[in-house]
């Protein structure tokens, strides 16, 4: 998050955009809000959304504090943006709170970002502000087990049965997503001394045997080193589906229970360099 643009000894505040984590087709983008108080307060939020192009339609904005499910906040629509407030009950400590955005827009490209002005007052008084780029959704990553529910954990077993994860890409822009790439990587979480980071976690990893496909052919990937499989350039609207399985081949396994896999979606930047566009929640892998 952004530094606190307030920070009194009874009261600090800031905000920022969520991750890029991607754990559904959740194209929705957020802002995550928090608050400490010493004191208890009755505290407005003033929220101003502004639009990524002005022949958008206007946006909507939902709010919600604590465990509570999202709530409509009212919005003014303006000529260039939308306004809106709504209270907040702010106890002693930490106070978190989010806020989620509906453009009604597909981004124009990946990287299009909306402007998002949050303003705390306590009456006349302004506790807290922050101006923010909060990011369109242009790429969603969705990790399902291919042969299990999507929140069941999948097992594997030491004698070689491969375990497969379906992931399924999604441009939702108007324009090409261009030569991107799933960086796929394996980490364990056994007792630390069987697996420590570096160069015993690169000995566990090469005990695995990794493949993937798109459309009926197996290619090997060498679980050794870093993993990736070329996606292309996703057109507009367009969606990929990617399966990768895995097995145990050859290695010193005791004391590995289990595995998580972890898929990125990297694409260029403008240093020429490749740079993280979304990334899949993570897969548990448990071996038996």
């Amino acid at each position: 998050m952004p530094e606190n643009v307030t920070a009194t000894p009874s009261w600090r505040f800031s905000a920022g955009p969520d991750s890029s984590l991607s754990n559904d087709a959740e194209t929705r983008p957020t802002v995550s809000l928090d608050i400490t108080s010493r004191a208890e307060r009755d505290v407005v939020v003033h929220v101003r959304v502004g639009r990524a192009d002005p022949q958008d339609p206007p946006p909507t904005l939902e709010q919600r504090s604590g465990i509570h499910t999202w709530r409509p906040v009212t919005l003014t629509t303006h000529a260039h943006d939308a306004t809106g407030s709504f209270p907040l009950d702010v106890l002693p400590g930490q106070n978190l709170a989010s806020l989620r955005m509906d453009p009604h827009a597909r981004p124009a490209e990946q990287g299009t970002a909306i402007p998002v002005d949050i303003t705390v007052r306590d009456g006349s008084h302004t506790l807290g502000r922050e101006h923010l780029r909060v990011g369109m959704t242009a790429l969603t990553i969705v990790a399902t087990a291919a042969d299990q529910p999507a929140d069941d954990v999948p097992t594997m077993r030491r004698d070689g049965e491969w375990k497969s994860v379906k992931y399924t890409i999604t441009n939702h822009a108007r324009s090409d997503v261009p030569a991107t790439r799933m960086r796929l990587e394996l980490t364990c979480e056994p007792d630390p001394e069987r697996c420590p980071a570096g160069t015993g976690l690169r000995h566990v990893l090469s005990a695995f045997r990794a493949q993937w496909r798109d459309s009926g052919t197996w290619h090997a990937l060498d679980t050794s080193r870093e993993m990736n499989v070329p996606t292309g350039t996703l057109p507009p609207g367009s969606s990929r589906t990617f399966e990768v399985r895995l097995r145990v081949g050859t290695g010193q396994l005791d004391g590995v229970r289990e595995l998580e896999l972890r898929c990125r979606v990297m694409g260029p930047a403008a240093d020429g360099n490749h740079h993280t566009l979304v990334e899949a929640v993570g897969r548990r892998l448990h071996l038996r």
